[in-house]
C-alpha cells in the first residue's frame, strides 16, 4: 500500500458517482485504463486517476459503497452464480455485465507483493507485475522493501 494512500483517495473519493457500487484499490490481470478516464473541474489528481473499471480481478484492496455492498452480496448469495466461480472471478463478471457500478484507481495503490509461495504457486512471485512509488514496505526500486 502506498505511504500517502490517505492522501491520495482524500482527492479520488469525491471523484466518485453518487450511486457507485465498488471501487478496486488494486487489481491484477487487467488493463484498467481502457475507458476513459473520470474528471472534475475542481479535483485535479496528482499521482492516480480514476476510472470505470474494465475487467479487474483480484480482491486484495477494494471498497464497497453501502448499496454497493447489499448489491455484491445478493449476487454472491445466489446459488448458480455464487459456487461456479472464485470470488474474484465473480466480482469481475458483475462488472463485465454492468451488474455493479465499479471504478478503479490507477496506477494502484495496493497491490500483492508476491514475494513467497502461495496455495496457487509454490515458489514466490508471479507473471503479473506491479509496483507503488512509495509502498508502506518500502520499494524494490530504494533497496528497502521488507
Amino acid at each position: 500500500m502506498e505511504v500517502d494512500i490517505k492522501e491520495r483517495m482524500r482527492v479520488l473519493v469525491p471523484m466518485l458517482p453518487y450511486d457507485w457500487d465498488m471501487l478496486y484499490l488494486g487489481f491484477c490481470w487487467s488493463i484498467e485504463s481502457k475507458h476513459p478516464v473520470v474528471q472534475d473541474p475542481y479535483l485535479v489528481p496528482k499521482k492516480n486517476q480514476l476510472y470505470p473499471s474494465f475487467q479487474p480481478r483480484c480482491l486484495h484492496a477494494y471498497a464497497l459503497s453501502p448499496a454497493g455492498a447489499v448489491r455484491v452480496l445478493a449476487h454472491l448469495r445466489h446459488e448458480q452464480f455464487a459456487y461456479g466461480r472464485s470470488v474474484d472471478l465473480a466480482t469481475e463478471w458483475l462488472v463485465w455485465e454492468k451488474r455493479v457500478k465499479s471504478f478503479t484507481v490507477v496506477p494502484p495503490v495496493s497491490i500483492q507483493r508476491k514475494v513467497t509461495k502461495t496455495d496457487i504457486t509454490l515458489v514466490g512471485g508471479a507473471i503479473w507485475k506491479e509496483e507503488l512509488e512509495q509502498g508502506v514496505l518500502g520499494t524494490k526500486q530504494s533497496g528497502d522493501e521488507v
